[in-house]
Protein backbone atom coordinates (compact mmCIF):
# COMPACT_ATOMS: atom_id res chain seq x y z
CA UNK A 1 0.00 0.00 0.00
CA UNK A 2 1.40 3.26 -1.03
CA UNK A 3 1.88 5.67 1.63
CA UNK A 4 2.74 9.77 2.26
CA UNK A 5 6.29 8.70 2.78
CA UNK A 6 6.18 6.95 0.13
CA UNK A 7 4.90 9.54 -2.26
CA UNK A 8 7.48 12.01 -0.75
CA UNK A 9 10.57 9.76 -1.44
CA UNK A 10 9.44 9.49 -4.85
CA UNK A 11 9.01 13.17 -5.66
CA UNK A 12 12.03 14.55 -3.36
CA UNK A 13 9.86 16.39 -0.97
CA UNK A 14 9.08 16.16 2.52
CA UNK A 15 5.99 13.96 3.68
CA UNK A 16 4.35 17.14 5.03
CA UNK A 17 4.76 18.81 1.86
CA UNK A 18 2.63 16.20 0.19
CA UNK A 19 0.36 16.34 2.70
CA UNK A 20 -0.27 19.65 2.19
CA UNK A 21 -0.61 19.16 -1.60
CA UNK A 22 -3.41 16.27 -1.28
CA UNK A 23 -5.43 18.48 0.87
CA UNK A 24 -5.18 21.63 -0.99
CA UNK A 25 -3.35 24.21 1.09
CA UNK A 26 -1.81 26.97 -1.03
CA UNK A 27 1.46 27.12 1.03
CA UNK A 28 3.21 24.77 -1.81
CA UNK A 29 4.33 26.51 -5.37
CA UNK A 30 2.57 25.49 -8.02
CA UNK A 31 5.66 23.52 -9.59
CA UNK A 32 6.14 21.40 -6.33
CA UNK A 33 2.41 20.84 -5.88
CA UNK A 34 1.88 19.33 -10.13
CA UNK A 35 5.44 17.08 -9.54
CA UNK A 36 3.32 15.72 -6.49
CA UNK A 37 0.20 15.21 -7.65
CA UNK A 38 1.70 13.59 -10.65
CA UNK A 39 3.57 11.24 -8.56
CA UNK A 40 0.62 10.32 -6.32
CA UNK A 41 -1.02 9.64 -9.95
CA UNK A 42 1.66 7.51 -10.94
CA UNK A 43 2.33 5.34 -7.83
CA UNK A 44 -1.92 4.67 -8.19
CA UNK A 45 -2.54 6.18 -4.88
CA UNK A 46 -6.28 6.02 -5.17
CA UNK A 47 -7.43 7.84 -1.65
CA UNK A 48 -5.74 10.92 -2.69
CA UNK A 49 -7.28 11.24 -6.46
CA UNK A 50 -10.16 12.45 -5.20
CA UNK A 51 -8.12 15.58 -3.18
CA UNK A 52 -5.90 15.99 -5.97
CA UNK A 53 -8.93 17.11 -8.02
CA UNK A 54 -9.84 19.72 -5.20
CA UNK A 55 -6.18 21.04 -5.09
CA UNK A 56 -6.36 21.74 -8.69
CA UNK A 57 -9.44 23.44 -8.94
CA UNK A 58 -8.21 25.69 -5.91
CA UNK A 59 -5.28 26.18 -7.76
CA UNK A 60 -6.87 28.16 -10.06
CA UNK A 61 -3.76 30.76 -11.72
CA UNK A 62 -6.18 33.65 -11.41
CA UNK A 63 -7.27 33.67 -7.46
CA UNK A 64 -8.54 31.00 -4.38
CA UNK A 65 -11.04 28.77 -5.52
CA UNK A 66 -13.16 26.68 -3.49
CA UNK A 67 -14.88 23.62 -3.64
CA UNK A 68 -18.34 22.03 -2.79
CA UNK A 69 -20.10 19.52 -3.44
CA UNK A 70 -24.06 18.93 -4.49
CA UNK A 71 -25.35 15.09 -3.88
CA UNK A 72 -28.57 15.40 -5.74
CA UNK A 73 -30.67 12.17 -6.10
CA UNK A 74 -31.51 11.58 -9.45
CA UNK A 75 -29.94 13.69 -11.95
CA UNK A 76 -32.43 11.94 -14.77
CA UNK A 77 -35.46 13.81 -12.92
CA UNK A 78 -35.97 17.60 -13.35
CA UNK A 79 -36.84 18.52 -9.44
CA UNK A 80 -33.18 18.09 -8.15
CA UNK A 81 -31.66 18.86 -11.53
CA UNK A 82 -33.57 22.36 -10.76
CA UNK A 83 -32.37 22.66 -7.23
CA UNK A 84 -28.52 21.76 -8.59
CA UNK A 85 -29.19 24.29 -10.99
CA UNK A 86 -29.78 26.82 -8.68
CA UNK A 87 -27.31 25.87 -6.21
CA UNK A 88 -24.61 26.00 -9.23
CA UNK A 89 -25.77 28.91 -10.60
CA UNK A 90 -25.60 30.69 -7.00
CA UNK A 91 -22.15 29.23 -5.82
CA UNK A 92 -20.55 30.71 -9.18
CA UNK A 93 -21.74 33.76 -8.33
CA UNK A 94 -19.78 33.48 -4.90
CA UNK A 95 -16.70 32.39 -6.65
CA UNK A 96 -17.38 28.71 -5.55
CA UNK A 97 -16.93 25.11 -8.08
CA UNK A 98 -19.42 23.05 -7.74
CA UNK A 99 -18.86 19.15 -8.37
CA UNK A 100 -22.59 17.28 -9.01
CA UNK A 101 -22.84 13.71 -8.01
CA UNK A 102 -25.84 11.16 -7.93
CA UNK A 103 -26.97 9.39 -4.79
CA UNK A 104 -29.97 7.33 -6.06
CA UNK A 105 -31.07 7.97 -2.24
CA UNK A 106 -28.73 4.94 -1.42
CA UNK A 107 -27.22 4.76 1.78
CA UNK A 108 -24.10 3.51 0.48
CA UNK A 109 -23.75 6.37 -2.19
CA UNK A 110 -24.58 9.22 0.34
CA UNK A 111 -22.36 8.31 2.73
CA UNK A 112 -19.54 8.25 -0.17
CA UNK A 113 -20.76 11.74 -0.84
CA UNK A 114 -20.42 13.04 2.75
CA UNK A 115 -17.07 11.32 3.57
CA UNK A 116 -15.40 13.52 0.51
CA UNK A 117 -15.69 16.46 3.20
CA UNK A 118 -13.40 14.64 5.48
CA UNK A 119 -10.85 13.71 2.68
CA UNK A 120 -10.94 17.58 1.66
CA UNK A 121 -12.32 16.97 -2.01
CA UNK A 122 -15.58 19.12 -1.42
CA UNK A 123 -15.20 21.74 1.61
CA UNK A 124 -18.70 21.14 2.48
CA UNK A 125 -21.87 19.48 0.77
CA UNK A 126 -25.13 19.93 -0.32
CA UNK A 127 -27.02 16.68 0.02
CA UNK A 128 -30.45 16.59 -1.57
CA UNK A 129 -32.95 14.43 -0.33
CA UNK A 130 -31.63 11.61 1.77
CA UNK A 131 -32.42 7.72 3.52
CA UNK A 132 -30.38 8.96 6.49
CA UNK A 133 -31.17 11.17 9.46
CA UNK A 134 -29.86 14.37 9.68
CA UNK A 135 -27.34 13.26 13.09
CA UNK A 136 -25.95 10.32 11.20
CA UNK A 137 -25.28 12.70 8.53
CA UNK A 138 -23.36 15.32 10.70
CA UNK A 139 -21.68 12.20 13.05
CA UNK A 140 -20.14 11.08 9.01
CA UNK A 141 -19.64 14.87 8.44
CA UNK A 142 -17.35 15.04 11.58
CA UNK A 143 -19.35 18.10 11.88
CA UNK A 144 -18.10 19.88 8.92
CA UNK A 145 -20.61 22.09 6.60
CA UNK A 146 -23.04 19.84 5.10
CA UNK A 147 -26.73 21.14 4.11
CA UNK A 148 -29.62 19.24 3.58
CA UNK A 149 -32.39 20.23 1.49
CA UNK A 150 -36.20 19.38 0.30
CA UNK A 151 -35.83 17.39 3.58
CA UNK A 152 -39.53 17.45 5.42
CA UNK A 153 -38.66 18.61 8.78
CA UNK A 154 -36.58 20.70 10.58
CA UNK A 155 -33.15 19.21 11.77
CA UNK A 156 -31.49 20.19 15.02
CA UNK A 157 -28.08 18.58 14.11
CA UNK A 158 -27.05 20.32 10.46
CA UNK A 159 -28.84 23.02 8.25
CA UNK A 160 -31.92 22.50 6.47
CA UNK A 161 -33.50 24.44 3.38
CA UNK A 162 -37.23 22.79 3.47
CA UNK A 163 -39.80 22.65 0.71
CA UNK A 164 -43.28 23.99 1.25
CA UNK A 165 -45.03 21.25 0.14
CA UNK A 166 -47.95 20.70 3.37
CA UNK A 167 -49.16 24.31 2.50
CA UNK A 168 -48.54 24.06 -1.60
CA UNK A 169 -50.93 21.26 -2.21
CA UNK A 170 -53.33 22.90 0.30
CA UNK A 171 -53.35 25.93 -1.75
CA UNK A 172 -53.95 24.02 -4.67
CA UNK A 173 -56.71 22.34 -4.14
CA UNK A 174 -58.04 25.69 -2.47
CA UNK A 175 -56.97 27.23 -5.94
CA UNK A 176 -59.39 24.83 -8.13
CA UNK A 177 -61.93 25.01 -5.75
CA UNK A 178 -61.91 28.62 -6.46
CA UNK A 179 -61.92 27.90 -10.16
CA UNK A 180 -65.19 26.29 -9.43
CA UNK A 181 -64.09 22.55 -9.52
CA UNK A 182 -65.56 20.40 -7.33
CA UNK A 183 -64.94 17.13 -7.50
CA UNK A 184 -60.94 16.86 -7.54
CA UNK A 185 -58.94 13.55 -8.10
CA UNK A 186 -55.41 13.61 -6.12
CA UNK A 187 -53.03 10.96 -7.88
CA UNK A 188 -49.38 9.97 -6.07
CA UNK A 189 -50.49 9.04 -2.67
CA UNK A 190 -53.47 7.64 -0.55
CA UNK A 191 -54.93 8.58 3.17
CA UNK A 192 -55.16 4.48 3.06
CA UNK A 193 -51.74 3.75 2.83
CA UNK A 194 -49.04 4.09 5.68
CA UNK A 195 -47.23 7.08 4.73
CA UNK A 196 -44.06 5.32 6.69
CA UNK A 197 -43.66 3.49 3.48
CA UNK A 198 -43.17 6.56 1.45
CA UNK A 199 -40.10 6.99 -0.12
CA UNK A 200 -38.32 10.45 0.08
CA UNK A 201 -38.29 11.39 3.68
CA UNK A 202 -41.87 12.23 3.54
CA UNK A 203 -42.72 14.86 0.73
CA UNK A 204 -45.61 12.74 -0.30
CA UNK A 205 -47.15 12.47 3.32
CA UNK A 206 -47.00 16.30 3.72
CA UNK A 207 -48.29 16.87 0.24
CA UNK A 208 -51.09 14.46 0.68
CA UNK A 209 -51.69 16.33 4.48
CA UNK A 210 -52.16 19.22 2.90
CA UNK A 211 -54.39 17.98 0.24
CA UNK A 212 -56.76 16.30 2.74
CA UNK A 213 -56.99 19.23 4.73
CA UNK A 214 -58.00 21.41 2.11
CA UNK A 215 -60.88 19.13 1.01
CA UNK A 216 -62.16 18.74 4.06
CA UNK A 217 -62.20 22.21 4.92
CA UNK A 218 -63.77 23.16 1.82
CA UNK A 219 -66.25 20.47 2.38
CA UNK A 220 -65.33 18.88 -0.63
CA UNK A 221 -66.38 15.06 -1.45
CA UNK A 222 -63.37 12.37 -1.23
CA UNK A 223 -63.79 9.14 -0.97
CA UNK A 224 -61.26 6.41 -1.17
CA UNK A 225 -61.76 6.61 -5.25
CA UNK A 226 -60.23 10.36 -5.31
CA UNK A 227 -56.89 9.11 -4.36
CA UNK A 228 -54.66 7.35 -7.03
CA UNK A 229 -51.66 6.26 -4.91
CA UNK A 230 -48.79 5.07 -7.20
CA UNK A 231 -45.43 6.38 -7.36
CA UNK A 232 -43.64 9.32 -8.49
CA UNK A 233 -43.17 8.22 -12.28
CA UNK A 234 -44.09 9.51 -15.62
CA UNK A 235 -45.06 6.66 -17.07
CA UNK A 236 -46.70 5.04 -14.45
CA UNK A 237 -49.10 7.66 -14.54
CA UNK A 238 -49.99 7.26 -17.95
CA UNK A 239 -50.23 3.63 -17.81
CA UNK A 240 -52.62 4.12 -14.39
CA UNK A 241 -54.64 7.13 -16.09
CA UNK A 242 -55.28 4.17 -19.35
CA UNK A 243 -56.03 1.56 -16.53
CA UNK A 244 -58.37 3.41 -14.71
CA UNK A 245 -60.31 4.31 -18.16
CA UNK A 246 -62.42 6.97 -19.17
CA UNK A 247 -65.61 6.01 -17.27
CA UNK A 248 -63.73 6.27 -13.99
CA UNK A 249 -61.71 9.89 -14.87
CA UNK A 250 -65.38 11.41 -15.86
CA UNK A 251 -66.45 11.19 -12.00
CA UNK A 252 -63.90 14.34 -11.52
CA UNK A 253 -63.61 17.79 -13.20
CA UNK A 254 -59.62 18.36 -12.08
CA UNK A 255 -56.89 16.57 -10.83
CA UNK A 256 -54.28 17.58 -8.74
CA UNK A 257 -50.79 15.71 -9.31
CA UNK A 258 -48.48 15.77 -6.65
CA UNK A 259 -45.30 16.28 -8.47
CA UNK A 260 -43.83 17.17 -11.94
CA UNK A 261 -43.88 13.52 -13.37
CA UNK A 262 -46.68 12.95 -12.27
CA UNK A 263 -48.38 15.78 -14.16
CA UNK A 264 -46.43 15.07 -17.31
CA UNK A 265 -47.43 11.36 -16.98
CA UNK A 266 -51.30 12.04 -16.22
CA UNK A 267 -51.23 14.85 -19.33
CA UNK A 268 -50.43 12.11 -21.41
CA UNK A 269 -52.95 9.55 -20.27
CA UNK A 270 -55.93 11.79 -20.62
CA UNK A 271 -55.05 12.77 -23.86
CA UNK A 272 -54.60 8.92 -24.53
CA UNK A 273 -58.40 8.26 -23.39
CA UNK A 274 -59.39 11.49 -25.81
CA UNK A 275 -59.80 13.95 -22.79
CA UNK A 276 -58.58 17.47 -23.36
CA UNK A 277 -57.47 19.57 -20.68
CA UNK A 278 -59.23 21.77 -19.93
CA UNK A 279 -62.17 21.37 -21.23
CA UNK A 280 -62.91 17.85 -20.35
CA UNK A 281 -60.76 18.01 -17.06
CA UNK A 282 -58.38 20.75 -15.46
CA UNK A 283 -55.26 19.36 -14.63
CA UNK A 284 -52.60 20.91 -11.94
CA UNK A 285 -49.43 19.96 -10.60
CA UNK A 286 -46.74 20.61 -7.84
CA UNK A 287 -43.64 21.27 -9.14
CA UNK A 288 -41.79 24.33 -10.32
CA UNK A 289 -39.41 23.33 -13.33
CA UNK A 290 -39.20 24.55 -16.69
CA UNK A 291 -41.26 22.07 -18.82
CA UNK A 292 -44.62 23.10 -16.84
CA UNK A 293 -44.31 25.87 -19.30
CA UNK A 294 -43.71 24.39 -22.15
CA UNK A 295 -46.31 21.29 -21.72
CA UNK A 296 -49.14 21.72 -24.31
CA UNK A 297 -51.46 22.91 -22.67
CA UNK A 298 -49.24 24.62 -20.60
CA UNK A 299 -49.53 23.19 -16.67
CA UNK A 300 -50.58 25.71 -14.03
CA UNK A 301 -48.76 24.83 -11.33
CA UNK A 302 -47.75 24.72 -7.43
CA UNK A 303 -44.47 25.99 -7.77
CA UNK A 304 -42.58 24.37 -4.83
CA UNK A 305 -39.38 27.02 -6.15
CA UNK A 306 -36.73 24.14 -6.58
CA UNK A 307 -34.19 27.07 -8.13
CA UNK A 308 -34.39 28.99 -5.24
CA UNK A 309 -33.81 25.90 -2.56
CA UNK A 310 -30.79 25.34 -4.56
CA UNK A 311 -30.10 29.40 -3.84
CA UNK A 312 -30.65 29.33 -0.30
CA UNK A 313 -28.23 25.49 0.45
CA UNK A 314 -25.37 27.82 -1.39
CA UNK A 315 -25.75 30.70 0.64
CA UNK A 316 -26.34 28.60 4.30
CA UNK A 317 -23.04 26.44 3.53
CA UNK A 318 -20.80 29.61 2.30
CA UNK A 319 -21.66 31.28 5.32
CA UNK A 320 -20.24 27.98 7.58
CA UNK A 321 -17.50 27.95 5.34
CA UNK A 322 -17.20 31.97 6.41
CA UNK A 323 -16.97 30.40 10.01
CA UNK A 324 -20.48 31.14 11.21
CA UNK A 325 -21.05 28.86 14.18
CA UNK A 326 -24.42 29.21 15.48
CA UNK A 327 -26.78 26.47 15.86
CA UNK A 328 -28.29 24.50 13.02
CA UNK A 329 -30.80 26.69 10.89
CA UNK A 330 -33.93 25.66 8.54
CA UNK A 331 -35.33 28.28 5.77
CA UNK A 332 -38.40 27.16 4.20
CA UNK A 333 -38.56 28.52 1.10
CA UNK A 334 -42.34 29.51 0.00
CA UNK A 335 -44.61 28.42 -2.83
CA UNK A 336 -46.21 30.46 -5.49
CA UNK A 337 -49.65 29.41 -7.81
CA UNK A 338 -49.09 30.19 -11.03
CA UNK A 339 -51.86 29.91 -12.94
CA UNK A 340 -51.26 28.71 -16.89
CA UNK A 341 -53.42 27.00 -19.54
CA UNK A 342 -54.44 23.98 -17.80
CA UNK A 343 -56.51 25.09 -14.70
Amino acid sequence: MVTLKDIAAAAGVSTMTVSNVLRGKPNVSQQTAQRVIETAKAMNYQASIRSMAASSLRRAPDKQRNVMGFAMSDINEPWPAKIAQGALAEARSMGYDMILEETQILEENERTAVERINDHFYDGLILSHSSMTSAHLDQLARHRPLVIVDYTEPQSDVDTVLTDSEEGAYNGIQYLAGRGYRTILVVGASPDDDPGAYRINRVRSLRLAGALRALNDLGLPHGPSAFLDIDWRHDLARETINHMGRTYVDEFDAILALNSLLSIGVMRGLRDLGLEVPSDIALMGCSGIDADDYMTPSLTTVDLAPGAIGHAAVRMLVSRLNGDTSPARQITIPHTIRPRESA
